[in-house]
């Protein structure tokens, strides 16, 4: 065998070795893609089990939420502690929205703003706290504020 032979074969080796080489790099990327989707998605539930907790474990948050959607008359310091529950809950699901659209393009754009309709709609006593958070929210970001009233529009007329 010549020279000539050998360099052709450790040529053909060579670029075998890259295109091996980019195979493994795609796979790499595409598990670590998962799995940031995975953990993004680990993350919001979290988020949202911490939010429940609040109201499971602290039972006086428990008959707020209760006497606000009774419709009952609040007292300035139950209205600020409703209120602030409320801004906690809508701020986490605005950031886990953005943050998981930011890191993982797959997500399902609808997940947090659907967890969001759905606290409105079985507390209806915290709607008006949402109005005042829309406006906050909208010197963020109006695409989030407008997807969840078209949602919460969509679940009072199918309701």
């Amino acid at each position: 065998m010549n020279w000539e032979a050998i360099g052709v074969i450790a040529e053909l080796v060579g670029a075998l070795a890259v295109v091996i080489t980019l195979l493994y790099v795609a796979v790499q990327i595409r598990l670590a893609r998962e799995d940031s989707q995975v953990q993004g998605t680990y993350s919001s539930i979290d988020l949202y089990n911490k939010s429940r907790s609040h109201i499971i474990d602290n039972p006086d948050l428990t008959e707020l939420l209760a006497k606000a959607n009774r419709d009952e008359k609040l007292t300035d310091a139950e209205d600020l502690r409703l209120g602030t529950f409320t801004n906690d809950l809508v701020m986490t699901c605005f950031f886990s929205y953005k943050t998981t659209l930011k890191y993982i393009p797959l997500y399902e754009r609808s997940a947090d703003i659907g967890y969001l309709t759905e606290f409105f709609k079985r507390n209806p006593g915290t709607l008006r706290y949402w109005k005042t958070e829309r406006e906050f929210v909208n010197t963020m970001d109006s695409e989030f504020s407008k997807l969840v009233d078209a949602q919460m529009a969509d679940a009072a007329n199918t309701d």
